[in-house]
C-alpha cells in the first residue's frame, strides 16, 4: 500500500540517520583525542590550521577520485557559509575546555546537544515537540548543570566555553538541516574543513602560546585526527540532512561510552560519581526524548483515521 510503503520508507531513513550518527560522534570522540595529544604542546589556532590542512587534503583527494569537484559559484552558499562560522566558533570554544577538563566530563556536557538540537527544531523549524519532550529537556539541562558543579564563584571560563559550544553546535545542525539538497554532504564537509582551518589562522594573532615546531608525534596525531574528523563530518551531516532532526540526535549519547574508554584506556581518567549521575540524566532525558518521538510518529496514522471517519479530536 502507497500510505504505507510511504511510512516505511521514512523509518528506513531515520534510522539510517541514527547509525550515520553513532558511528559519526564515535569518529569525533577518537578525532577530539588525537587533538587534545596535540595540544598539549601546540596552541589551539596551530591544531586547528594543521588539522583542517590534513582534512581538506584528504577530502580532497578522495572527492576528486569520485569525479570533478562542483565549481565554486555551488558552494558559495550563504547557508553553508553560516554553517562554517557556527562550526568554526564552536570548534575554537570546545578545544579551548578540552585542553584543560577531563575527556569523560567534557563529554558528558557534550551530551547536552541532542536536547539543544530538540529545541532548536521545535523553535526554528517548528519540528512537533510536545510537553513531555519539553520536560525531558529540562531534567536533561538540570544533568547537565550537575556535570558542570559551578563553584561559589559561578562557572569556570572552560565550562562557560563548553556552553557556548554546545549552542553553537546546536544552531550548526539546524542550519545544516537547511543546506539544499542538491549539494552533497561530501562537499558540505570538505567546505567545511576548510573554513576551520582558515578559523585557525584567523585566531592566531590573538594566541597567548607563540607557535610551535611540530614533531612527528604531533603531525601523525593531527594526520589522523582529520582523517577522523572528515568521517565524523560526512557521517553526521549526512543524518541531518536525511532523517529528522529530532529522532537521530539522541543517538549522539554513544559518544559517552566511547570517550569514557579512552579517556580510562589512554588518559588514565574515570568520570567521578556526580559525572556519572549527571550524564544518567541526560542520557536518560534523551531514550524518553526518542521514546516519544517514535510514540508520536505511531500516532499519526490512527489520528488520522479518526478524523477520516469524523471521529471527535480528543479520542
Amino acid at each position: 500500500m502507497p500510505f504505507l510503503s510511504f511510512w516505511h520508507d521514512r523509518l528506513s531513513s531515520n534510522l539510517k540517520a541514527a547509525l550515520l550518527t553513532l558511528f559519526g560522534v564515535s569518529a569525533f570522540v577518537v578525532n577530539d583525542s588525537l587533538t587534545r595529544v596535540a595540544g598539549n604542546t601546540l596552541p589551539v589556532s596551530q591544531v586547528m590550521l594543521l588539522r583542517g590542512l590534513f582534512a581538506s587534503l584528504t577530502l580532497f583527494i578522495w572527492l576528486r577520485t569520485k569525479g570533478p569537484l562542483p565549481p565554486i559559484r555551488a558552494m558559495l552558499d550563504l547557508r553553508l557559509l553560516a554553517r562554517n562560522i557556527l562550526d568554526g566558533t564552536a570548534t575554537i570554544l570546545f578545544l579551548m575546555a578540552l585542553a584543560k577538563m577531563p575527556l569523560a566530563n567534557v563529554f558528558a556536557i557534550l551530551q547536552g546537544i541532542p536536547l539543544a538540537v530538540t529545541a532548536a527544531a521545535a523553535i526554528l523549524l517548528r519540528e512537533p515537540v510536545g510537553w513531555r519532550r519539553w520536560g525531558a529537556i529540562g531534567i536533561g539541562f538540570l544533568g547537565v548543570l550537575i556535570c558542570l558543579r559551578p563553584g561559589p564563584d559561578g562557572f569556570s571560563i572552560y565550562a562557560i566555553c563548553l556552553l557556548l559550544s554546545v549552542i553553537c553546535s546546536a544552531l550548526r545542525e539546524i542550519v545544516t538541516r537547511t543546506i539544499r539538497p542538491e549539494l552533497p554532504s561530501s562537499v558540505v564537509s570538505f567546505v567545511t574543513s576548510i573554513a576551520v582551518g582558515l578559523f585557525g589562522l584567523l585566531i592566531l594573532p590573538f594566541e597567548t602560546r607563540s607557535w610551535q615546531t611540530p614533531g612527528w608525534a604531533e603531525l601523525l596525531a593531527l594526520f589522523f585526527a582529520g582523517v577522523f574528523v572528515i568521517l565524523g563530518l560526512i557521517s553526521t551531516t549526512a543524518a541531518i540532512r536525511g532523517g529528522d532532526v529530532s529522532f537521530a540526535a539522541p543517538f549522539r549519547y554513544g559518544n559517552l561510552i566511547v570517550a569514557i574508554l579512552i579517556g580510562w584506556l589512554f588518559f588514565a581518567e574515570l568520570p567521578d560519581a556526580l559525572t556519572l549521575i549527571g550524564s544518567a540524566i541526560i542520557v536518560g532525558s534523551g531514550l524518553f526524548t526518542l521514546y516519544r518521538e517514535r510514540v508520536r510518529k505511531d500516532a499519526q496514522p490512527i489520528a488520522a483515521e479518526n478524523m477520516a471517519r469524523g471521529a471527535p479530536r480528543g479520542i
